[in-house]
């Protein structure tokens, strides 16, 4: 079976429009504002609450038997804006949350204005903005694996949280490139029978 150029440029095109497509969606972001949506799309689920921790407790390795560890010294602290028992993590920096194998789901409350940032090692796979509702402090994320999250406060003030969900959520589906790749190549044997006859 040979090819022309016509065939060829075809190809070409299909291979470089799948992989456009399939770049463009490797990075995208599902935000939710709700625990009650968030939570039954998670296949495997963890939560760190802070309940019965004293205020002024660094927090680093406490969790480390869930797979977590925080960073830049959060501190717990007592405010009448965490929702459990007023128990939650602050710091006036960035805290960053490593985990011990990847995860592609986290969420917590937090009533403060967060970046979120996704790591998997050192590259940067995914981050979002923030604001939160003051009726409804939770904020989750569902992307692609990563195993670091960085928060900062969007306008570098405290950052503060409480009630952390973290874990694997459901495969997402199929992107639209492989579709449209798989279609690309049926159009190109239906070519090359054409030619063949």
């Amino acid at each position: 079976m040979t090819l022309n150029n016509a065939a060829i440029r075809s190809l070409l095109f299909f291979i470089i429009l799948s992989s456009i497509v399939s770049s463009a969606g490797a990075s995208i972001i599902n935000q939710y504002t709700s625990l009650d949506e968030f939570e039954p799309s998670l296949d495997v689920h963890r939560e760190i609450n802070f309940t019965g921790m004293y205020t002024g407790t660094i927090v680093t390795t406490n969790f480390s038997y869930l797979g977590i560890r925080f960073w830049s010294d959060p501190v717990i602290t007592y405010s009448s804006r965490f929702t459990t028992d007023g128990m939650g993590l602050s710091s006036r920096r960035a805290i960053q949350m490593d985990f011990s194998s990847p995860i592609n789901a986290i969420g917590f409350d937090s009533p403060g204005n967060q970046q979120i940032y996704l790591y998997l090692g050192s590259n940067l796979v995914g981050f979002t903005d923030y604001t939160s509702p003051a009726a409804n402090p939770f904020q989750g994320v569902i992307a692609t694996s990563f195993d670091r999250v960085l928060l900062r406060n969007l306008s570098g003030g405290i950052v503060e949280f409480d009630n952390i969900h973290f874990g694997t959520a459901a495969a997402v589906p199929i992107p639209a490139a492989v579709w449209l790749f798989g279609s690309g190549l049926m159009g190109l044997v239906g070519l090359a029978r054409r030619k063949k006859t």
